[in-house]
């Protein structure tokens, strides 16, 4: 899934090389751990486009349940060169 959310945030920089900022995505898990409902928090500084597709990703996903029913993911989208 990390894969595809640096895939989000790169074509995102190709579009417009100068945004960058934070989103969480909220998750709320069915029983098999399939996303119900992915809601988008913050964002502000990124298109829309990039957070329409770590959205999308988001929903293809697939977690474990842990115990608690409570999963945090917070993977790194930094970039590691920006285009100019």
């Amino acid at each position: 899934m990390r894969q595809g959310f640096r895939e989000c945030y790169q074509i995102g920089l190709w579009n417009n090389p100068h945004q960058g900022g934070t989103v969480q995505l909220v998750l709320k898990l069915d029983p098999r751990g399939h996303p119900a409902t992915v809601t988008p928090l913050g964002g502000a500084g990124l298109d829309r486009m990039v957070v329409d597709c770590l959205v999308r990703v988001a929903r293809r996903g697939s977690f474990a349940l842990t115990s608690d029913r409570l999963l945090e993911a917070s993977p790194n989208l930094a970039p590691t060169s920006k285009r100019n």
